[in-house]
């Protein structure tokens, strides 16, 4: 809690090194003090969440990510709407075929367009 508060940012750094590097279950305390200080994501400016979110979409752990992350709100304060996963699932799915599916800002343009909301 205490080096999230001193820079916000190492909530998305926390998804991103554990999408690349992480090979089993994310930490549990790094993840839970990550979904209760969600509520500062939006301290953050433009900038540093795209930069964070081209990085952490094209790691190997993308999808585990991002799926902890909605798990304990994280997406839900980075997007500030709920978005549906299968979609993005889909997406990253046809990079089998399609490679140029797997560039970040198409990723990220995907994660955007399939909000839950109405």
């Amino acid at each position: 809690h205490t080096r999230i508060r001193e820079d916000v940012l190492r909530i998305l750094r926390f998804y991103r090194f554990s999408a690349k590097y992480s090979d089993g279950p994310f930490d549990a305390q790094g993840h839970a003090a990550c979904g209760a200080l969600a509520s500062h994501i939006d301290s953050l400016s433009g900038e540093r969440i795209q930069t964070e979110m081209f990085k952490l979409l094209p790691q190997p752990r993308a999808f585990d990510a991002l799926t902890a992350m909605q798990e304990n709100g994280v997406l839900r304060a980075l997007l500030q709407t709920d978005v549906r996963l299968s979609v993005l699932h889909t997406a990253i799915s046809l990079g089998l075929r399609y490679p140029q599916t797997q560039e970040p800002l198409f990723l990220l343009g995907v994660l955007v367009a399939s909000s839950a909301s109405p």
